[in-house]
């Protein structure tokens, strides 16, 4: 049987445990992006393939949720791991697995793939508007999709075909502001001004009209580095650069009362 784990910068070493607690012997895990997971769940990996060892689960009947307990053995579970960055894994994991390098993809994969993609979407988009597309994405298909979903919100409520000036346009608009952050960066910080408490980030991705892992690979990652955001499981919380790049204080603070001339002590 296979089980499909997802790498998420978010997931939790007890979310990890709970999607592979049905992981037992003779059976194959696949991890999809494994250098988006945190360093601990890494070693755990780690500890999987040289000790047998897997994070075990505590569940409880009374509504109480979940917790770690330990680990459980397995054996002669197969582990394949994807990834475009393997120098984000951790040495000792890295080590003892065979690498394969897949063949990358050619411009007419990618435009075929683009074209799937674009009806999913409902979008038309130019061959030209395409090839340019192609030649952003790095040769990675993922890329070149969100490249078109980010194209397809942009122009939402347009129903002409999508040309080389739209592409453009994304591209150009996804340029720095005054305070150094991009486009999708500050509109991801704009929610936060109608709400001081912390956003899901189901809540966050629904009110950008993206899907959860545009938001998490492309939108956040600067945004959590540089202190503009923290995560915390599924919440995101702004933080203090955050509130100063949108100006914002909390909703009790007060502006100090201003003191007339007159009465302004001299220094």
């Amino acid at each position: 049987m296979l089980h499909v784990v997802r790498g998420d910068r978010a997931m939790t070493l007890l979310k990890f445990a709970e999607g592979v607690k049905s992981v037992s012997d003779t059976e194959i895990l696949f991890i999809d992006e494994v250098h988006a997971l945190g360093k601990d769940i890494q070693e755990a990996l780690f500890a999987l393939v040289d000790r047998g060892e897997l994070p075990a689960i505590k569940e409880f009947k009374d509504g109480r949720r979940p917790r770690l307990n330990g680990v459980r053995k397995v054996s002669r579970v197969s582990i394949l791991l994807a990834t475009d960055q393997p120098g984000l894994l951790v040495p000792a994991l890295l080590n003892r697995f065979r690498v394969i390098v897949m063949a990358p993809y050619d411009r007419e994969d990618l435009v075929a793939i683009g074209k799937d993609y674009m009806t999913e979407l409902k979008i038309t988009v130019s061959t030209q508007a395409l090839n340019l597309l192609v030649s952003q994405c790095e040769w990675i298909p993922r890329s070149l999709k969100l490249n078109l979903q980010a194209l397809a919100q942009l122009h939402s409520e347009s129903a002409e075909s999508l040309g080389i000036e739209h592409v453009r346009e994304l591209f150009d608009g996804e340029g720095p502001d005054h305070a150094g952050l991009m486009r999708w960066e500050r509109r991801y910080l704009e929610l936060f001004k109608t709400s001081w408490h912390e956003l899901s980030i189901s809540v966050i991705a629904k009110k950008l009209s993206f899907d959860q892992r545009y938001v998490i690979t492309k939108i956040e990652p600067r945004l959590v580095e540089e202190g503009y955001i923290t995560i915390k499981g599924n919440a995101r919380l702004r933080g203090p650069l955050g509130s100063s790049v949108l100006d914002l204080k909390h909703p009790d603070y007060k502006e100090p009362e201003s003191i007339p001339d007159g009465n302004k002590p001299i220094c």
